[in-house]
């Protein structure tokens, strides 16, 4: 990590983290720790990683082919890279009962240029999942979708103007019907750091639970994930980064019961 994000990490959790004491320890000092054993700590270390989808297709002498096996008689199975992903994410690791390293989540970003908004997004991510684990909280209930849509409804969605396309900008009125305010970078990052209430921003992330790149709306005010979208047109056997375009039509399934219900686990 370098000196930005070092003291980017530090200042966020220093600041928001309530839920344990918290040292800041260099890789080789946790591996350190971990080679120990030592069940005082929890773990949270970052990597960079990829996704690889393997699929697998049936080819006959003629060159016919089939992605349903056993596919066409006297077929060769072959199997294929179907998409790579890059991403980046933090894991948060225990001892267990057994004395083994258990992950206890994962909390993914589209790539590794990670700003200081994306440590609150992690702080705060951990801090609810915790929290919630911590008080039995059920699923359905951590993450329910009739009370995150009336959410979004009586909410400001505060839209990073680089996420979409001019032409869909000038249009933007007739993709969403709710209250939405576009802006820049700056006042992107000051609406978030600053934990403004009654507004939710856009995000892009990646999700573990998915396996791809999701654009999300989180509540500004304590980081709570309250809609979530995949991202269209992947092409097959190609390596991608996060797609920063958002297609602005889509917006309306930030309120979409059904769409909502099709991710609605986060």
């Amino acid at each position: 990590m370098d000196t930005y994000a070092n003291d980017a990490i530090k200042e966020v959790f220093e600041e928001n983290w309530n839920l344990t004491k918290v040292v800041f320890l260099s890789k080789a000092e946790i591996n350190a720790l971990k080679e120990t054993g030592d069940k005082t700590y929890a773990y949270l270390t970052h990597f960079n990683a990829r996704q690889i989808d393997q699929r697998s297709m049936y080819i006959d002498k003629q060159g016919r082919s089939s992605f349903i096996g056993p596919g066409p008689i006297n077929s060769v199975k072959h199997n294929y890279t179907a998409f790579t992903f890059s991403f980046c994410s933090y894991e948060l690791e225990i001892f267990n009962k057994k004395n083994k390293l258990q992950s206890v989540t994962e909390i993914g970003f589209a790539n590794g240029e990670l700003l200081k908004i994306d440590y609150l997004f992690l702080c705060q991510q951990l801090d609810n999942l915790i929290g919630s684990a911590s008080k039995d909280v059920p699923a359905k209930e951590y993450y329910n979708v009739e009370r995150n849509i009336k959410k979004n409804e009586n909410s400001k969605l505060i839209l990073l103007s680089d996420f979409f396309r001019e032409k869909d900008i000038k249009k933007m009125d007739s993709f969403y019907e709710n209250e939405y305010e576009l802006v820049d970078m700056e006042k992107y990052q000051d609406i978030i750091l600053s934990k403004e209430s009654g507004k939710g921003y856009v995000k892009i992330i990646w999700s573990h639970h998915h396996k791809m790149y999701m654009w999300t709306v989180v509540n500004a005010e304590d980081g709570a994930v309250i809609s979530q979208m995949g991202f269209g047109g992947i092409k097959f056997g190609k390596n991608h980064d996060a797609n920063d375009i958002i297609k602005a039509k889509h917006l309306s399934y930030i309120t979409s019961k059904m769409a909502q219900k099709i991710n609605n686990k986060y």
